[in-house]
């Protein structure tokens, strides 16, 4: 009872906190466009003046026409980019607080370790497979726990890379040098500028069994490298209008992806709604749930009263925590591969 008390008076805590921060909005939104007015302006005066002028003063209508739409894309996108960064700014002591207080005691409370600012480990999302090259990863949410055997571990994981200066639009580049302004640009828009390549989830589990083949269950990306594997039609029409799976061992990937593990993983697909991508390497599956946003951390917009993101995480948790009933229960799947590589030894 005491504990109900205590969750209720935490989340109207939360909510007063949100409340505070939405009644400050009308001045986050002026702060937004004064700043993205500025750069505007900056860009104008310092990047582009003299092309800009020339094309404006001696071209014609419709080319002045197309400068002016030009630059109100140009403010448009600057301010909700200003605009985005600010609420997340200001908003980030109410999130904190809402993972400490809240979603932290939530995961204790399900036997399973919490840790705000730490994330999966890089090497692991290399043996994966599931990703291109990266140079930078960022993370946080990392939750550890052990079920039915089967220790796991996934957190929120951003991937970026750099990007090379060839990358840019060489017109672009020529703009700028004309207006002297092609270090500071470069500066801030070439050498030091980062990609993202991927934002969402990160699941990986050891189930110790190990597997002598590697397989991937892919939705929306293709393996890291192909070299070596072969695409795979599985005996579950839903599950390959949804998924492509690739492998060096067919048959070692049929035993793999059981029928009961091909129902869970469209059933996952049905609750999560966000492309999936999974590898079984060695003794582990890994899985990239690519949601594009923090996994873990309210909608400043939505009242945490009437719409607690904790049922949604719930829903994500269950549907993962399905797969790994699925490769832990099923004994038949591994008892059957187990005994039909011993019979093969044997008559080798």
């Amino acid at each position: 009872m005491q504990d109900k008390q205590s969750e209720k008076m935490a989340l109207l805590e939360l909510e007063k906190m949100r409340k505070s921060i939405l009644s400050k909005f009308g001045f986050y939104r002026i702060w937004a466009f004064v700043s993205a007015a500025c750069f505007v302006v900056v860009a104008y005066f310092f990047v582009i003046f003299n092309i800009i002028t020339e094309l404006f003063n001696d071209g014609s209508t419709p080319v002045k026409i197309v400068v002016l739409i030009v630059f109100v894309i140009i403010f448009y996108i600057t301010y909700n980019k200003f605009l985005d960064e600010i609420t997340l700014k200001e908003s980030e002591e109410f999130r904190n607080k809402f993972k400490e207080k809240y979603l932290s005691e939530y995961i204790k409370n399900l036997g399973y370790s919490y840790y705000i600012y730490s994330h999966v480990n890089a090497v692991y999302l290399i043996k994966s497979g599931l990703f291109p090259a990266f140079s930078r990863q960022k993370g946080n949410d990392e939750i550890k726990g052990e079920k039915n055997g089967v220790i796991f571990s996934f957190s929120d994981i951003i991937l970026e890379d750099l990007e090379e200066e060839s990358s840019y639009n060489e017109n672009y580049f020529k703009l700028a040098k004309k207006a002297n302004f092609i270090n500071t640009f470069k500066k801030g828009f070439g050498e030091n500028n980062y990609i993202k390549l991927y934002e969402g989830l990160f699941f990986m589990a050891d189930f110790n069994k190990n597997i002598t083949s590697k397989t991937f269950v892919m939705q929306n990306r293709e393996p890291r490298i192909k070299r070596g594997l072969e695409s795979i039609k599985m005996d579950n029409p839903l599950f390959n209008t949804k998924f492509r799976v690739y492998s060096d061992d067919i048959q070692n990937a049929m035993y793999i992806l059981s029928p009961a593990l091909m129902e869970r993983i469209n059933s996952l697909s049905n609750v999560i709604k966000y492309p999936i991508n999974i590898s079984f390497i060695d003794t582990q599956i890994f899985i990239a749930i690519e949601t594009n946003r923090d996994s873990f951390e309210p909608d400043i917009h939505q009242s945490i009263i009437t719409k607690n993101p904790i049922s949604h995480i719930k829903r994500q948790l269950d549907a993962i925590f399905a797969i790994i009933d699925a490769l832990s229960l099923d004994a038949n799947l591994w008892a059957k591969r187990d005994k039909k590589v011993a019979k093969e030894v044997r008559e080798s």
